[in-house]
């Protein structure tokens, strides 16, 4: 399958805009969604307020989760294009990988920390703070450890990490058994949601095993030869778009979300394409790592006007992503922005 460039930057326009809004609005809201742990509770609220003037704020609240998985697909879509399944040096790969991960968090988790910790007088968690700086905060948050949200919600680094890792494994693989590694990590979470408690679902979603499924489908995008007409993309797109419907708001469908949101943004590519996200996915990394910065400084200085707060957040985080993207251009020439 060919992605272009206009149609993965597309994908990660869409996304990191959605995710920078949700970011925001859920938790004064009072929006509650199923991504770190599964609630029917929030389901059955999350109906409830369909018809609501609430209604576009919460339908943004459950997509991006599942819409999140398109990171993790196009990274892995990429790297297969990139390296295939030739020579590969394993440890400039690494290099490499960790210089550009670093480059992209460490000015801005400078100025969180200092912000956090010295401006807003939260008590100094240093672990938490060498955990995120070394990407080893993810396996270590777990039960009432609370390395993933404080400071920073930085956590997908942690999960980028490893799965540039299992990259290394997984490119020796035969294609078959990249459809049966994806099929067990999709029963894995089956199994999790259905035998564990909250606890250890949230783990996985913050590990690579809970986003392996949808990396091993972007290395067999990449692998395989497929053209589908524009009405068989709509088709497609119209279908997925159901399929999510029912996944969000399905216990049994939902290990199926992550899956329906990446065909679903992938067909959509492909019959619609704006300048506009395509310009916000080329920085989506650089919006990502400002945008908790702002985030944190907004809502505490007006928790309660939502509305004005949210569009000057919203205008801020653009602009200073687009400033911090070419600071990281200037620092690496093959910015950490694109596939």
């Amino acid at each position: 399958m060919d992605i272009t460039r206009e149609q993965s930057q597309n994908i990660r326009g869409l996304t990191i805009l959605l995710a920078v809004v949700h970011n925001y609005v859920f938790r004064p809201m009072g929006i509650n969604c199923n991504e770190f742990i599964f609630s029917q509770d929030y389901i059955d609220h999350f109906l409830a307020h369909v018809f609501s003037p609430q209604a576009p704020w919460y339908i943004v609240s459950f997509a991006v989760w599942p819409l999140v998985a398109c990171f993790f697909f196009l990274s892995g879509y990429g790297l297969t294009k990139k390296y295939g399944e030739g020579e590969l040096h394993v440890w400039r790969y690494i290099k490499v990988h960790l210089l550009k991960l670093w480059v992209l968090l460490i000015p801005v988790f400078a100025v969180y920390v200092l912000i956090y910790y010295g401006v807003f007088g939260h008590r100094w968690n240093i672990p938490s703070i060498l955990a995120q700086l070394t990407f080893t905060v993810n396996p270590l948050c777990y039960g009432d450890n609370v390395f993933v949200i404080e400071p920073g919600i930085y956590w997908f680094l942690g999960v980028i990490f490893q799965l540039y890792l299992l990259f290394l494994f997984f490119r020796r693989l035969k294609t078959s058994w990249l459809w049966v590694l994806s099929g067990t990590f999709i029963v894995i979470h089956y199994l999790v949601l259905y035998l564990t408690d909250n606890d250890v679902l949230m783990w996985c979603r913050i590990n690579a095993i809970g986003w392996g499924a949808p990396f091993l489908l972007g290395m067999i995008a990449a692998r395989t030869p497929l053209r589908l007409s524009k009405r068989q993309n709509i088709t497609i797109c119209l279908l997925s778009a159901v399929m999510m419907c029912l996944c969000v708001t399905n216990k049994f469908l939902a290990p199926l979300s992550e899956i329906s949101a990446i065909v679903l943004a992938v067909s959509m590519s492909r019959i619609f394409s704006f300048k506009v996200l395509a310009w916000a996915g080329g920085i989506s990394a650089s919006i990502y790592m400002v945008h908790p910065l702002l985030k944190m400084v907004f809502l505490e200085l007006s928790p309660s006007s939502i509305p004005l707060s949210l569009a000057c957040y919203f205008v801020l985080s653009i602009v200073l992503s687009w400033l911090y993207s070419l600071l990281m251009q200037a620092i690496l020439p093959n910015k950490p922005n694109g596939r």
